[in-house]
């Protein structure tokens, strides 16, 4: 009998995200181990006494998850993913298309109106077994998708005029949701510990891109009696350390790091290079923002925040 859920996430933003879905079935988790500490963030959740799901998983593909699923298929009335973009994916939730098949914000990327580039005779032939399997070139664009739950439904229709897809708003904003989730406090007690010891203080925070930018000098110099933090991207290969006070772990999400500062702090220096996850943040009087970097994504990251801003 189909009375449950099955949940697949790759990263722990898409976890956060799948825990703001109402959903009162029984629900399994499929977690797929393509980032940093997955294992820890994994047994953390299962050792919690806050741990909402039934059974949790961990495969090495979201393919394999998947495949797993269709051997369960007949417990499974919803399947939730955070993309239904892929020749090998979409054959695969084709055979669960008896399911509901949910997709859910991932980031940027569900918000792309292309996501294979149109040009090319290799993404013609990739567009053509798109076409053939009867999908959009977006996120959630799968002839046999059902829903696609958002934090920005409206901008979405904005985006991909094209989808027809019933839009589904998150059940809460982006922090209000964090801060329900108590299954990852152990997961997260390190970083809390160290944000309790910046309590009143004012604090300087870059989050990087794949490198340091240079740019992110010239500002910190303006704040020289804030306490520094830099909070690289995970795939940064070398960290330098000489410019700031603390370096926060790389797989710490940027955006429960921002959310968690500003419970504490006096006031916060933000630098970034148009991280989406920003978009997710509300506005407060504590942070004063700098966007650096490329002014082609500059441009991109403050197009999206005033679209978000015209149409609520």
């Amino acid at each position: 009998m189909k009375n449950s859920s099955a949940y697949i996430i790759t990263k722990p933003l898409q976890y956060i995200n799948s825990r703001n879905i109402p959903d009162i079935l029984d629900k399994d988790l499929y977690i797929i181990d393509n980032f940093l500490d997955c294992d820890n963030f994994k047994d953390s959740i299962v050792k919690s006494e806050f741990n909402p799901w039934r059974s949790i998983h961990k495969f090495k593909t979201k393919e394999r998850a998947l495949i797993y699923i269709i051997f369960f298929k007949s417990r499974y009335s919803r399947i939730f993913v955070d993309s239904d973009f892929g020749i090998v994916l979409r054959f695969l939730l084709y055979l669960l298309n008896k399911s509901s098949i949910c997709v859910f914000e991932e980031g940027f990327a569900s918000y792309v109106p292309q996501l294979r580039p149109i040009h090319g005779i290799k993404n013609n032939i990739f567009s053509l077994f798109d076409r053939l399997q009867g999908g959009g070139n977006w996120s959630g664009g799968f002839k046999y998708t059902d829903l696609i739950y958002l934090y920005n439904p409206k901008l979405f229709a904005i985006k991909v005029p094209e989808c027809d897809k019933p839009l589904m708003s998150f059940a809460r904003d982006f922090a209000s949701n964090l801060n329900q989730i108590r299954e990852l406090d152990e997961y997260y007690s390190e970083i809390d510990y160290l944000i309790n010891t910046l309590t009143n203080k004012q604090v300087f925070l870059y989050l990087s891109g794949y490198s340091i930018n240079d740019q992110f000098k010239s500002i910190s110099e303006q704040y020289s009696s804030y306490v520094k933090l830099l909070k690289p991207h995970p795939n940064m290969k070398f960290i330098e350390n000489g410019k700031f006070d603390l370096i926060i772990r790389s797989n710490i999400l940027a955006e429960v790091l921002v959310v968690k500062l500003l419970d504490v702090v006096d006031k916060l220096v933000l630098v970034h290079e148009g991280s989406f996850g920003m978009l997710n943040i509300p506005k407060d009087d504590k942070i004063v923002e700098y966007i650096i970097g490329e002014e082609i994504f500059k441009q991109y990251f403050l197009d999206f925040r005033q679209l978000i801003s015209d149409i609520k």
